[in-house]
């Protein structure tokens, strides 16, 4: 059983591997460890200038553009599957055709109960679903006794 320490070692160097691409530890401050790194010239001693906001803001406008354009756009040049149109105001949404209730149908009260029902159309007067004439009906066939229990 491996002590505490050779398993602390073993992530330590594991991690060092992921994240460095390298078991060893190298300076990138050094010629040596700079090249060992793969980088072109060794890195400044006394490190790199402040970031300022000014700096941020390509990043952030980039940012505010792609959420926006998911928003704004995107949602407004897509259509859906049944034909629908997707629109981001109401003053876009077109007026659709409302067929006519019958007489017989609006007199009646709302308890009244259900004798038939109707079939959903579209506004140019087609039926959304097929009209289905059921399942088929099986035949029953005669079975046919195998073995022993076969008493003709």
């Amino acid at each position: 059983m491996p002590s505490t320490g050779n398993v602390a070692q073993f992530f330590k160097t594991v991690w060092q591997t992921i994240t460095t691409g390298s078991d060893q530890v190298y300076d990138p401050f050094s010629d040596e460890g700079a090249k060992a790194l793969g980088l072109a010239y060794k890195l400044p001693k006394d490190g790199f200038e402040e970031v300022k906001g000014e700096d941020y803001l390509p990043f952030v406008l980039f940012l505010v553009v792609l959420i926006a354009w998911g928003l704004l756009v995107v949602p407004t040049s897509m259509d859906r599957s049944d034909g629908a149109k997707s629109v981001l105001f109401d003053s876009q949404v077109p007026a659709l055709p409302m067929a006519p209730v019958p007489d017989s149908i609006r007199l009646q009260s709302p308890e009244a109960p259900i004798l038939k029902s109707r079939m959903l159309r579209k506004a140019d007067d087609e039926l959304l679903l097929p009209v289905s004439k059921g399942p088929p009906k099986a035949t029953p066939t005669k079975k046919k006794n195998s073995g022993f229990l076969n008493k003709s």
